[in-house]
């Protein structure tokens, strides 16, 4: 079993997503990354942000013979990037919870791959804020899934007008 890659944006829709990262997202499994390794660089428009614990990884696993499941999720903490977005990264107090996570659904992955099934998913939630977003703004996403390694776009100056074509987002919640 390989559990797959979500980014859910709460943002825009999945045919934004750029295919080289899709590529490179299908080649890494999330049950032998190292957890300091992830990290989400955001970059919104005017007027939408993410307010505090709305960044997160989740993690979830059946193993339908045993009849488990393994639902967790970690909150990102945000820094500046020196591009003038925001880097989401996972808190290191988080890191042995995540491993332990890792090790229990590689456990029933080997017991019998083919009753585990599992999910791994980036949740960044947006609000608006006094100004609200502004419509020729634009939204680009990249992630590092290594802790020496660059950045790769996953989703590149999508225009914000796009995000509330594909979604229903015209009542983004204010912060």
């Amino acid at each position: 079993m390989k559990l797959s890659w979500l980014l859910l944006l709460g943002l825009c829709a999945c045919s934004s997503f750029s295919p080289m990262a899709m590529v490179r997202l299908a080649a890494l499994s999330p049950l032998e990354v190292d957890p300091a390794d992830i990290a989400v660089a955001l970059s919104l428009p005017d007027g939408v942000t993410l307010p505090a614990g709305a960044a997160a990884i989740e993690m979830s696993a059946e193993q339908t013979e045993l009849r488990k499941t393994s639902n967790e999720r970690y909150v990102l903490g945000a820094r500046p990037d020196t591009n003038g977005g925001t880097v989401y990264q996972l808190a290191k107090d988080d890191f042995q919870r995540f491993k332990q996570q890792q090790a229990l659904i590689s456990s029933w992955e080997e017991a019998d791959s083919d009753a585990t099934h599992g999910s791994f998913s980036v949740s960044l939630t947006g609000c608006r804020t006094e100004v609200g977003p502004q419509p020729d703004g634009v939204v680009t996403v990249s992630m590092r899934t290594a802790s020496d390694g660059t950045f790769f776009p996953v989703i590149r100056n999508l225009p914000w007008s796009e995000v509330l074509s594909e979604t229903n987002l015209s009542g983004l919640p204010t912060c």
